[in-house]
């Protein structure tokens, strides 16, 4: 077997097992925890969320970041 083809029939192998190991994981690793739910109090954090913008404050009350929303 030449070993050209040989490398070409590996790395096709590979990658089609990457692929499909991407599809069967992916939607696994894209969900959120069950327990990340807005506005629940993280250690140290209190993320509060409204159509406009999303807010994390810290444990004193003091805001941290806000991302605003794309409309």
């Amino acid at each position: 077997m030449d070993t050209s083809r040989r490398q070409f029939l590996k790395i096709v192998l590979i990658g089609s097992g990457t692929f499909v190991m991407g599809k069967m994981f992916g939607p696994l690793l894209s969900k959120p925890p069950q327990d990340a739910a807005p506005g629940r109090r993280l250690s140290t954090f209190n993320v509060s969320e409204t159509e406009q913008f999303l807010s994390v404050h810290d444990a004193g009350g003091e805001e941290v970041l806000q991302i605003d929303y794309l409309s």
